[in-house]
């Protein structure tokens, strides 16, 4: 049988078969479905590397001491943290009959801001889920940084 060729009726049943048989993995898919459909906060690859200034001041850091490319604990922390922050800005990830896609330009602009190479990069944004999964403390910082993020934005208007 095709993958992709099941009626609207089929599709309706599957997914009250799920539901009954199923009920956690339905809750959890429901819920995966669900954070696709909240709109992003912004839409401006632009503003990623303003995002990344106003990181770096609020970290009291410089730019260019988060982009060196020799490895220590707190610049590869701050870089996952302004990382996972700019997902939940940018909601750059589109469900898709394949999978999960990136929206375009995305890996490549946040690349380009914080110095590391676009494949990296696209090994770092599937490692973040994990961490926000798995540590509270991680899940907390992202959330005061995205919070610190979007009041900077409506302040300043960038």
């Amino acid at each position: 049988m095709k993958r992709f060729h099941y009626s609207k009726g089929q599709v309706l049943l599957l997914g009250t078969v799920l539901l009954k048989r199923f009920p956690f993995w339905g809750a959890e898919l429901l819920k995966e479905l669900d954070e696709y459909d909240i709109p992003p906060f912004d839409n401006d690859l632009i503003n990623i590397e303003r995002y990344f200034k106003v990181f770096c001041d609020r970290n009291l850091v410089k730019e260019d001491d988060i982009r060196i490319n020799k490895w220590s604990r707190q610049r590869s922390n701050k870089i996952k943290v302004f990382t996972a922050a700019m997902l939940r800005i940018y909601r750059p990830f589109k469900l898709t009959m394949r999978d999960n896609e990136l929206m375009p330009g995305f890996n490549i602009r946040l690349s380009n801001v914080i110095g590391m190479h676009s494949l990296n990069i696209t090994k770092l944004l599937k490692e973040l889920e994990v961490y926000e999964k798995a540590y509270d403390d991680f899940r907390y910082e992202v959330e005061y940084t995205e919070h610190y993020l979007k009041v900077a934005k409506e302040r300043f208007d960038f």
